[in-house]
C-alpha cells in the first residue's frame, strides 16, 4: 500500500476511534477537545491540503479538505473561548466570565451540529443503542473510505516533488508575506503564524517524507533560536521512518528558527486576543472608548500583558529579525 494511502487511514481511523469513544458522553464536542481530537483532523487537513495540489482528483481532496477544515475550525472556536475562560479565572469581572461562558457554550452545539451535519454521529449526544445506529454512526466514515479507495494515490516519489514545490511555493509566499505590515492581531499576526505554522504541520502528517539535516557548525546568527525548549520540542523530532527512501530535508538550524517563530508569535497572539476580548467587552459594557477600554483591559489582567501597540511592534521587531537572519531562504537543505 502506498505511503500516503496508509497514513490517510491512519489518521482517519484514529479520529473515528475517538468518536466511538466519546458515544457515550452527554457532550460529545468536549469530549472530543479534551481528548486531543484536533491533531488527527490537522494531520487530515494537511495530506488533503498537499494533495489537492496534484494533478490527480484534486476536486475529491478538496471536498475532503473542506469538511476537515470546518470541522478543526469549530474545535478551535472552542478552545479559544476554553482558553479565556482559564485566563480570566481569577478576575473580579463576573458577567465578562459569564459572557464568555455563554460563548463556550454556542460554540459547542456548533461543533455538535457539524458532527452531524458531516454523519459522524446521527445526534448530538452520540448515542446508539443498537448495531443499526452505530452504523448510522459511521456513515462518514464509510463514506471517506469508498472515495479513498477511488483515489489515484501518489507514489512517494511523486509525494515527494509534490512536497518540495508546496513548500518552494509557500517558502516564497512567506518571503513577500514578511514584508507586509503587522497592523492587527487577528488579520495580521495570528494569519501570519497560521501560514508559518502549516510548514510544521507537513513534517508531523507526512511522517518520514520531511526531515532535518544540519549544517554544520551551526551559524551564528542562530543560535539564538535553538533554545531548549525548541530543540527539546516533540514537534522538532522528526522520525526516519523504514521504506520511505525520498525524504524532503529541512536545514536543521532554519527549522528551529521558524519554530522560534511560531512560538514567539503564538505568545503574542495570546496575549493579544486575550486583551481584545476584554476590551471590546469593556467598550460594549462599560460604555468606553476604545483606548479607554484597552487601559483599563490591560491594568485589570496585570501581569506582563502589554496594550496591541506595544504587541505589534514587538511581532514586527521578531519579523524582521527573521527577515534580516533569511531564515525562509535556508530552509530547505
Amino acid at each position: 500500500m502506498k505511503h500516503s494511502k496508509q497514513l490517510f487511514m491512519h489518521y482517519t481511523t484514529v479520529w473515528a476511534r475517538l468518536l466511538q469513544q466519546a458515544a457515550g458522553s452527554p457532550d460529545v464536542a468536549t469530549y472530543l477537545l479534551t481528548h486531543d481530537a484536533r491533531t488527527p483532523l490537522f494531520y487530515l487537513e494537511a495530506i488533503t491540503r498537499v494533495l489537492m495540489n496534484a494533478d490527480q482528483d484534486e476536486k475529491k481532496m478538496a471536498r475532503l479538505n473542506a469538511q476537515f477544515k470546518a470541522l478543526e475550525d469549530g474545535f478551535g472556536m472552542m478552545d479559544y473561548y476554553t482558553g479565556l475562560i482559564k485566563d480570566f479565572k481569577t478576575v473580579k469581572l463576573p458577567e465578562f466570565q459569564q459572557n464568555l461562558g455563554t460563548h463556550l457554550i454556542i460554540a459547542t452545539a456548533h461543533m455538535n451540529t457539524l458532527l452531524e451535519k458531516y454523519g459522524w454521529l446521527t445526534s448530538a449526544k452520540g448515542e446508539a443503542t443498537n448495531n443499526q445506529d452505530k452504523s448510522k454512526d459511521n456513515r462518514a466514515l464509510e463514506d471517506i473510505q469508498k472515495v479513498f479507495q477511488k483515489i489515484d494515490w501518489p507514489s512517494d516519489k511523486d509525494l515527494h516533488k509534490l512536497l518540495k514545490k508546496i513548500y518552494k511555493s509557500r517558502i516564497a509566499e512567506l518571503k513577500l508575506q514578511l514584508k507586509e505590515p503587522l497592523k492587527e492581531v487577528e488579520q495580521d499576526v495570528h494569519e501570519l503564524r497560521r501560514d508559518v505554522r502549516w510548514l510544521s504541520i507537513y513534517p508531523q502528517a507526512f511522517k518520514g517524507f520531511v526531515n532535518l539535516k544540519p549544517s554544520d557548525p551551526m551559524p551564528e546568527a542562530f543560535a539564538k533560536y535553538a533554545t531548549e525548549a525548541i530543540v527539546q520540542s516533540p514537534y522538532n523530532q522528526l522520525p526516519e521512518v523504514e521504506g520511505i527512501k525520498h525524504v524532503l530535508y529541512m536545514n536543521t538550524h532554519a527549522y528551529y528558527a521558524m519554530s522560534w517563530l511560531i512560538a514567539e508569535l503564538g505568545e503574542l497572539k495570546d496575549q493579544g486576543l486575550r486583551v481584545l476580548a476584554l476590551t471590546e467587552w469593556l467598550e460594549e459594557h462599560k460604555k468606553l472608548s476604545a483606548s479607554q477600554a484597552q487601559q483599563a483591559a490591560v491594568m485589570i489582567i496585570g501581569g506582563d500583558q502589554m496594550g496591541v501597540d506595544k504587541l505589534l511592534g514587538k511581532a514586527k521587531d521578531i519579523v524582521n529579525q527573521i527577515r534580516t537572519d533569511k531564515v525562509f531562504a535556508q530552509l530547505l537543505a
